[in-house]
């Protein structure tokens, strides 16, 4: 009975568990639109987001933060993210994170196709990260994305380039996925194990919609060593925009997936079983 007990506990206490938090700095966020410099945080100004420095159109200088960004988090040219400030959100494919994400507040009007990321514009993102390696043993990752979410409207769909622990292969890749949310489907458009040159400190992960003649939307990332470029790729395999809307907005984040926690009514089944354990050998003894 007592072996019976530590294993039961021993289960129970894992189920519980959160995975561990993902914890990167970013060094820069950038946006081009139509060829010309759209919008560029350097994080600088030691004042973290929501706020966001030279922000196009003249709009309010925000970004929407999926979390809490504490003060301090900001410093000397980095912002530090970690996923266990992040909000608890659901992915395409049905599974809980912790998620700090700042999806840069740019125009969702679909009738104005001046502002903003629209169909009518070519555009490119880039962000760039200290190079930190995710343990698991759940996902766990950090990189950019475009959705096409905000305005009171909710995101059907993401794209989503990210560095992240893969439980399959047991080791850190690059990804390069779409997330449908009416399907309720995650699509890896590109995976492949990181393999960062001896010396890497940096990657740099980017997003493009180089031409109006298609939709397709193209994912790099380069491994940089002091700046300097030193490795990396563009994926043959693209995806597509607009799929459902006519804009897109820009984010970057941090994430950490959560473990199942056992439902109140399954905990209940374990404790009146165990209590059945106990009546049934306690029975045996007397009788």
């Amino acid at each position: 009975m007592r072996k019976s007990l530590v294993l039961i506990a021993t289960s129970f206490a894992f189920a519980c568990a959160q995975a561990a938090p993902v914890v990167v700095d970013i060094d820069q966020f950038s946006l081009v639109k139509n060829g010309n410099s759209f919008f560029v945080d350097p994080f600088g100004d030691d004042v973290p987001p929501p706020s966001a420095p030279n922000f196009p159109n003249g709009a309010p200088a925000s970004y929407f933060v999926g979390g809490t960004i504490p003060a301090g988090a900001e410093t000397n040219g980095l912002l530090r993210l970690n996923s266990s400030n992040g909000a608890i959100v659901v992915n395409a494919g049905g599974f809980v994170n912790h998620s700090l994400a700042s999806i840069l507040q740019t125009d969702v009007n679909p009738a104005n196709l001046v502002n903003g990321l629209k169909i009518d514009d070519t555009f490119s993102m880039t962000g760039v990260f200290s190079l930190v390696p995710n343990t698991g043993p759940l996902y766990s990752g950090y990189g950019i994305g475009f959705n096409d979410g905000g305005g009171g409207n909710v995101r059907r769909n993401e794209w989503n380039l990210q560095l992240q622990y893969s439980e399959t292969l047991g080791q850190d890749i690059i990804r390069f996925a779409w997330q449908d949310f009416d399907a309720n489907i995650i699509n890896n458009l590109a995976v492949i194990p990181v393999s960062a040159p001896l010396g890497s400190d940096q990657v740099s992960f980017t997003l493009a919609r180089p031409s109006l003649d298609t939709f397709d939307l193209v994912a790099s990332f380069a491994y940089l060593d002091n700046g300097v470029v030193v490795g990396g790729q563009t994926f043959p395999q693209v995806g597509t925009v607009f799929q459902d809307r006519n804009w897109v907005r820009g984010l970057f984040f941090a994430a950490s997936r959560e473990q199942t926690v056992p439902e109140p009514a399954s905990l209940l089944l374990v404790l009146l079983g165990l209590l059945g354990a106990v009546t049934v050998r306690s029975y045996r003894r007397i009788h």
